[in-house]
């Protein structure tokens, strides 16, 4: 028997057809050219001497920055709620984003590799008396929207319909290129406010994951369809539980206790908390696989604070927090997966899949990461596209060019590794 110091995240097995059940077992069926992975071990019959190791991706920093003279004010963070959409005909790949203040609707960015996105003229909204801009809307239910989290659809045979988009609780929209959109005669499904939207097309199910309250403040839900008309109602899909609590706390500690990390703005003890602010959740070979975006909440403020008056926040904001208080924290991405959507593994022991940049290394994500929608498989990588923002408060009057899309690579299937150490392991 040869000893491997490391065994990868592939296991090559031998595809038997089902009457080949030994004992009269099921047999544990595989589809051709289908990857199996290590992230349970519902595929392996015996484990000896070997340690299951997540691996995070490796970052290669913002990809697509706030466009010069709309920083400040006007726009303080670049935030996506999609992954890129790489278009067959147009040989192009294409992102929605945030777009400034005063505009309703997205900006739209469109990249040769991936790498290098630059803002196309659209033409079709009128911004500072000029139409020379990558913005774009529509009309839904007697408002003006952009599309916020994106799918492609080739499947579908009607080719006004490839692109798709979600935006809860208001409904749904539909387009041929990603740029023209028409809202669809279609109930929207309720969510408090974040949302992530992908398609596993394996299936031909597409998969909404929307926020709403939980055992520990906010959670993530889930709703499905197989046409993008009639969808689920939402169910709970993922909620924090008494261990995040504890683990959380120690891990609020410790961010305050590390000056190489972005502090959250306030501290207060009594209220400390750890939740699902959001969930990236996609299909991935035989499994689910969920990206949870983790909140540590270091401080609950109440709407009649007083703090609040020397904050240098917009009126629109001071609104808010006077209205309904604040919250404070910082936030990592965990790594998860299912068969079925219902029942989770949490992967890594809970630690970051994707965790802070530190302060001096100029990144964005320093304190608020949000979950990717699903990675773009490129070659043997995965593509994980994010959003960073260096500030919770980001609406802060001092605050300029806070957040901006991120990139980070991972190895194809390269999520969990099985390895040993010096006497080998099978």
């Amino acid at each position: 028997m040869s000893l491997l110091r490391t065994i990868g995240v592939l296991l090559a097995l031998t595809v038997l057809p089902a009457e080949s059940a030994v004992g009269g077992e099921a047999a544990f069926e595989i589809r051709r050219g289908q990857r199996q992975l290590f992230l349970d071990e519902v595929d392996i019959t015996e484990i000896r001497n070997l340690q299951l190791v997540m691996h995070q991706p490796e970052k290669k920093g913002a990809v697509i920055r706030i466009a010069p003279g709309l920083e400040g004010l006007e726009l303080h963070s670049l935030q996506t709620n999609s992954a890129p959409v790489w278009d067959p005909q147009e040989k192009i790949w294409k992102l929605w984003c945030s777009a400034p203040g005063g505009v309703a609707g997205t900006s739209y960015w469109e990249s040769p590799d991936g790498l290098h996105w630059h803002p196309p003229e659209v033409g079709m909204v009128e911004h500072k008396g000029s139409r020379q801009n990558n913005f774009i809307q529509f009309d839904m239910k007697g408002r003006k929207v952009g599309p916020n989290t994106v799918v492609f659809d080739p499947t579908d045979p009607d080719p006004k319909r490839r692109y798709k988009a979600a935006l809860p609780p208001q409904g749904f929209a539909v387009s041929p290129d990603g740029i023209h959109w028409k809202a669809i005669d279609v109930p929207g499904v309720p969510s408090s406010d974040t949302y992530k939207l992908s398609f596993d097309q394996e299936n031909h199910q597409f998969l909404l994951t929307v926020k709403h309250g939980g055992p520990y403040g906010r959670t993530a839900w889930l709703s499905t369809s197989s046409d993008f008309e009639n969808w689920t109602k939402p169910r709970m899909l993922f909620h924090t539980d008494e261990l995040d609590q504890e683990l959380g706390t120690e891990a609020i500690k410790n961010r305050f206790a590390d000056p190489t990390l972005r502090h959250p703005e306030f501290n207060k003890p009594d209220t400390y908390n750890v939740q699902v602010y959001k969930m990236g959740l996609f299909r991935y070979e035989r499994l689910y696989i969920g990206l949870p975006r983790i909140f540590y909440q270091s401080a609950k403020l109440p709407n009649n604070w007083p703090g609040f008056d020397a904050l240098d926040l917009p009126d629109e904001i001071q609104k808010l927090v006077r209205a309904h208080g604040d919250w404070t924290g910082f936030n990592t991405i965990q790594l998860m997966c299912s068969r079925d959507m219902e029942n989770w593994l949490r992967l890594g022991n809970r630690e970051p899949f994707i965790g802070p940049a530190r302060i001096d290394s100029g990144a964005y994500d320093t304190l608020i990461i949000d979950s990717p929608a699903y990675p773009v498989v490129r070659g043997d990588e995965l593509w994980f596209y994010y959003m960073g923002i260096r500030s919770y408060a980001m609406c802060s009057l001092k605050y300029r060019d806070q957040g901006a899309v991120n990139l980070a690579v991972l190895r194809r299937d390269g999520f969990i590794s099985l390895d040993a150490g010096p006497e080998g392991g099978t």
